[in-house]
C-alpha cells in the first residue's frame, strides 16, 4: 500500500492550477532543477518526492527544509518495495 504525504506552506495554494511537476530527491541536483523551475513559474510548482526505504533517508529532511524556505507544494509518496540493494533492508 501506497501512502501519501502532502502539503502546503501557505493555504492559499490548495485548488490551485500549477505549471510544473519536479521529482525532487532532496540533493544538489533534484534542487538545482526545482529552484530553477520555481523561478520561471513564479513558485507555481510542485514537488514529488519517493521515499522506498532508501539508505539515503535524510535527503527527504533536506528537501523538506528546502520546500519550506521556497513556499511551494510538496507531496512525498511512501513505495514499499521489497528488499534490495538500494533500500535500508537489503
Amino acid at each position: 500500500m501506497m501512502k501519501y504525504k502532502s502539503g502546503s506552506m501557505s493555504p492559499e495554494n490548495i485548488g490551485r492550477a500549477y505549471d510544473s511537476l519536479v521529482l525532487f530527491s532532496g540533493g544538489i541536483d533534484s534542487a538545482v532543477c526545482l529552484e530553477k523551475e520555481i523561478r520561471k513559474t513564479g513558485g507555481n510548482t510542485w514537488a514529488l518526492h519517493f521515499r522506498y526505504g532508501q539508505p539515503h533517508a535524510l535527503e527527504l529532511d533536506y528537501a523538506i527544509e528546502f520546500i519550506r524556505a521556497r513556499d511551494c507544494m510538496f507531496c512525498w509518496v511512501e513505495l514499499p518495495v521489497p528488499e534490495s540493494g538500494i533500500t535500508d533492508q537489503g
